[in-house]
Protein backbone atom coordinates (compact mmCIF):
# COMPACT_ATOMS: atom_id res chain seq x y z
CA UNK A 1 0.00 0.00 0.00
CA UNK A 2 0.97 3.54 -1.06
CA UNK A 3 -0.43 6.20 1.49
CA UNK A 4 -0.41 9.92 -0.33
CA UNK A 5 -0.99 12.78 1.86
CA UNK A 6 -1.30 15.94 0.44
CA UNK A 7 -1.19 19.43 2.42
CA UNK A 8 -1.04 23.33 1.90
CA UNK A 9 2.27 24.72 2.89
CA UNK A 10 3.18 23.07 6.59
CA UNK A 11 6.35 21.90 8.12
CA UNK A 12 7.39 18.95 6.62
CA UNK A 13 7.64 17.13 9.81
CA UNK A 14 4.57 17.99 10.96
CA UNK A 15 2.99 16.14 7.13
CA UNK A 16 5.42 13.23 7.60
CA UNK A 17 4.20 12.19 11.61
CA UNK A 18 0.40 12.79 10.36
CA UNK A 19 0.81 10.52 7.67
CA UNK A 20 2.79 8.42 9.48
CA UNK A 21 -0.39 8.13 12.04
CA UNK A 22 -2.90 7.72 8.84
CA UNK A 23 -1.13 5.00 7.31
CA UNK A 24 -0.66 3.21 10.84
CA UNK A 25 -4.53 3.26 10.98
CA UNK A 26 -4.90 2.10 7.51
CA UNK A 27 -2.68 -0.90 7.93
CA UNK A 28 -4.54 -1.56 11.54
CA UNK A 29 -0.77 -1.05 12.93
CA UNK A 30 0.14 0.07 15.99
CA UNK A 31 1.56 3.75 16.28
CA UNK A 32 4.89 3.54 16.84
CA UNK A 33 7.26 6.22 18.74
CA UNK A 34 9.00 7.34 15.84
CA UNK A 35 11.34 10.61 14.79
CA UNK A 36 11.26 12.07 11.80
CA UNK A 37 15.05 12.28 10.66
CA UNK A 38 17.19 12.28 7.97
CA UNK A 39 20.18 10.31 6.51
CA UNK A 40 23.54 12.15 5.96
CA UNK A 41 21.87 11.90 1.91
CA UNK A 42 19.30 13.85 3.28
CA UNK A 43 16.66 11.11 2.58
CA UNK A 44 13.60 11.55 5.31
CA UNK A 45 13.43 8.60 7.46
CA UNK A 46 11.53 7.63 10.71
CA UNK A 47 13.47 6.57 13.46
CA UNK A 48 12.23 3.50 14.94
CA UNK A 49 10.30 2.08 12.09
CA UNK A 50 12.72 1.22 9.39
CA UNK A 51 10.02 -0.91 7.54
CA UNK A 52 8.07 2.40 6.64
CA UNK A 53 9.51 4.67 3.69
CA UNK A 54 8.91 7.94 3.36
CA UNK A 55 9.57 10.32 0.59
CA UNK A 56 8.65 14.28 0.24
CA UNK A 57 8.49 17.03 -1.88
CA UNK A 58 7.44 20.62 -1.91
CA UNK A 59 6.72 22.67 -4.52
CA UNK A 60 4.14 26.22 -4.43
CA UNK A 61 1.54 26.41 -1.63
CA UNK A 62 1.71 22.24 -1.58
CA UNK A 63 3.52 19.84 0.26
CA UNK A 64 2.97 15.63 -0.27
CA UNK A 65 3.82 12.67 1.42
CA UNK A 66 4.15 9.14 0.57
CA UNK A 67 4.85 6.34 2.58
CA UNK A 68 5.34 2.68 1.78
CA UNK A 69 6.45 -0.59 2.66
CA UNK A 70 9.20 -0.77 -0.36
CA UNK A 71 10.78 2.31 -1.42
CA UNK A 72 8.66 4.83 -2.41
CA UNK A 73 9.53 8.56 -4.47
CA UNK A 74 7.18 11.29 -5.00
CA UNK A 75 7.72 14.78 -6.50
CA UNK A 76 5.30 17.77 -6.98
CA UNK A 77 6.28 20.66 -9.36
CA UNK A 78 4.25 24.12 -9.42
CA UNK A 79 3.60 24.00 -13.74
CA UNK A 80 5.15 27.75 -14.26
CA UNK A 81 6.00 28.70 -17.37
CA UNK A 82 9.83 28.62 -18.24
CA UNK A 83 12.04 27.82 -20.84
CA UNK A 84 11.64 24.06 -21.08
CA UNK A 85 13.65 23.58 -24.16
CA UNK A 86 16.87 24.93 -22.44
CA UNK A 87 16.08 23.33 -19.51
CA UNK A 88 15.54 20.05 -21.49
CA UNK A 89 18.13 20.51 -23.69
CA UNK A 90 20.50 21.06 -20.59
CA UNK A 91 19.75 17.80 -18.74
CA UNK A 92 19.34 16.15 -22.11
CA UNK A 93 15.41 15.50 -21.74
CA UNK A 94 13.67 14.94 -24.83
CA UNK A 95 10.11 17.15 -24.49
CA UNK A 96 7.53 17.67 -26.93
CA UNK A 97 5.48 20.64 -24.85
CA UNK A 98 6.05 22.11 -21.08
CA UNK A 99 3.73 19.42 -19.90
CA UNK A 100 5.52 16.76 -21.31
CA UNK A 101 8.80 18.22 -19.13
CA UNK A 102 6.93 18.62 -16.28
CA UNK A 103 5.80 14.62 -16.63
CA UNK A 104 9.44 13.45 -17.46
CA UNK A 105 11.13 16.02 -14.77
CA UNK A 106 8.84 14.85 -11.95
CA UNK A 107 9.15 11.27 -12.65
CA UNK A 108 13.02 11.75 -12.83
CA UNK A 109 12.61 13.44 -9.51
CA UNK A 110 10.26 10.75 -7.84
CA UNK A 111 13.15 7.93 -9.33
CA UNK A 112 15.99 9.75 -7.82
CA UNK A 113 14.15 9.72 -4.22
CA UNK A 114 13.31 5.98 -4.64
CA UNK A 115 16.16 4.83 -6.01
CA UNK A 116 18.48 7.72 -3.31
CA UNK A 117 20.80 8.33 -6.53
CA UNK A 118 21.12 11.29 -8.16
CA UNK A 119 19.25 13.15 -10.78
CA UNK A 120 21.54 13.67 -13.20
CA UNK A 121 21.58 9.79 -13.27
CA UNK A 122 17.93 9.57 -12.93
CA UNK A 123 17.14 11.47 -15.84
CA UNK A 124 19.46 9.48 -18.27
CA UNK A 125 16.42 6.70 -17.39
CA UNK A 126 13.30 8.64 -18.61
CA UNK A 127 12.16 6.12 -20.70
CA UNK A 128 12.77 3.01 -18.04
CA UNK A 129 11.00 4.98 -15.43
CA UNK A 130 8.07 3.14 -14.41
CA UNK A 131 5.70 5.17 -11.97
CA UNK A 132 2.63 7.32 -12.26
CA UNK A 133 1.70 11.08 -13.10
CA UNK A 134 -0.84 13.03 -11.61
CA UNK A 135 -2.15 16.78 -12.72
CA UNK A 136 -5.87 16.57 -10.22
CA UNK A 137 -4.05 19.26 -8.82
CA UNK A 138 -4.49 22.46 -10.89
CA UNK A 139 -1.22 23.43 -12.03
CA UNK A 140 0.94 21.16 -10.73
CA UNK A 141 2.03 18.02 -11.82
CA UNK A 142 2.80 15.24 -9.17
CA UNK A 143 4.66 11.92 -10.13
CA UNK A 144 5.16 8.94 -7.71
CA UNK A 145 7.46 5.90 -8.24
CA UNK A 146 7.62 3.13 -6.19
CA UNK A 147 4.59 0.02 -5.86
CA UNK A 148 1.48 0.61 -6.36
CA UNK A 149 -0.91 -2.02 -4.72
CA UNK A 150 -3.64 -0.19 -2.49
CA UNK A 151 -3.27 3.51 -3.19
CA UNK A 152 -5.08 5.83 -1.04
CA UNK A 153 -5.13 9.13 -1.88
CA UNK A 154 -5.97 11.83 0.66
CA UNK A 155 -6.60 15.33 0.42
Amino acid sequence: MILICLSKRAPSEQVAIESYKVYCDLKKAPHLDVEYAHHASGAPYFKGDETTFISLSHSGEWVVCALSQTPIGIDIQQNKEIDYQKISSRFGIVAENLQDFYQKFTLSEAYAKQQSCGLPYALKQIPQILGTTYTFIKGYTLSIVGASEGMVVLL
